[in-house]
């Protein structure tokens, strides 16, 4: 504030203007919705049915699972609770053994039960998760952002911390370094399988093995052998991709150079790859996720604007290709 004391964005009347749009909202939430719990969640529960290890895999030894149970636990804010109040590891645990009521999250709404505090490290971690982030390509403006199932329940943020694989969403970054060093969608490739050190990529399908076909094809069909020898082409070691990447907003610093790279074998989150790709669109030009445009206080005074971060990454030409 003016006086130098800090604003309480809860009782100081302040008008804070986002760029969420409330019907894509809407349907955001609804499509995590329909995709988890009403298709793969119910996959996931039959597959574990019956398993002492759920929802950990049938695989993993019996003192594996306990051992990840036992972190899960100690990550708690009872467990946090209970040892600041000086309660010993034995009844820490008798505690987290000891049945009561609670209410818990599912699909169709809370619900009440009986169950002990382990017992619900094991259900919390049965869901599946997920993240979703829609951003208007021109500025940056997020328009939807879901990150995670239940915010009551799930506020670990999927959308814009959490990290996972991406697996064949990184392919378009190697077609872009290809398309700036001159190939074109028309260029072609013969299209098999190669070994390279000892690494031997798979691919899913068998069509047009053998043949010369075009990059335009690979991309589109996803396929493994072709992103792999155009990686091999242009950036047999990987280093130039991870200097992509980073240039195209992904923060994470723990992604390492290789060429099975290209296959998208590194963790990135949901925010900065919808963030990456606006520069595809864009005319080459990257916009960063932007989620507040102002801020006003209860007189109407701006107390802070955002403005849309931008950096062209590559030329227009290339995003044109692309």
């Amino acid at each position: 504030k003016k006086d130098g004391t800090n604003y309480n964005i809860y009782t100081d009347g302040l008008k804070i203007y986002t760029t969420i749009n409330s019907r894509m909202q809407q349907y955001a939430e609804d499509a995590v919705k329909e995709h988890l719990g009403d298709y793969l969640q119910p996959v996931f529960f039959k597959e574990k049915e019956g398993s002492k290890n759920a929802p950990y895999a049938r695989s993993l030894p019996e003192k594996r699972v306990e051992e990840l149970l036992t972190k899960a636990m100690k990550q708690t804010d009872r467990y946090r609770l209970m040892k600041e109040a000086g309660a010993s590891e034995q009844q820490i645990r008798k505690a987290f053994d000891t049945p009561e009521e609670m209410t818990v999250f599912s699909w169709k709404g809370d619900k009440d039960t009986i169950m002990t505090p382990m017992d619900s490290i094991r259900y919390y971690k049965s869901f599946l998760r997920s993240g979703l982030v829609s951003i208007d390509p021109s500025n940056g403006y997020v328009k939807a952002y879901v990150g995670g199932l239940d915010y009551t329940h799930f506020q670990y943020d999927m959308a814009m911390v959490g990290r996972r694989q991406v697996g064949s969403t990184m392919k378009p970054f190697v077609y872009t370094m290809a398309m700036e060093d001159g190939y074109t969608p028309n260029s072609t490739i013969l299209n098999v399988q190669r070994t390279y050190g000892g690494w031997t990529p798979r691919n899913s399908s068998r069509s047009r093995y053998g043949e010369m076909v075009t990059l335009k094809w690979g991309l589109s069909q996803s396929n493994n052998w072709i992103t792999a020898e155009l990686m091999y082409q242009i950036d047999p070691y990987g280093t130039r991709l991870v200097d992509y990447l980073h240039e195209f907003g992904v923060a994470n610093n723990q992604i390492y150079p290789s060429l099975p790279l290209c296959l998208g074998a590194c963790e990135i989150t949901v925010g900065e790859m919808a963030s990456a790709y606006t520069a595809f669109v864009n005319k080459g030009i990257r916009c960063a996720p932007i989620l507040v445009t102002k801020i006003e206080d209860d007189q109407g005074n701006i107390v802070a604007e955002f403005t849309p971060r931008m950096s062209e990454v590559i030329s227009e030409e290339t995003s044109y290709k692309m």
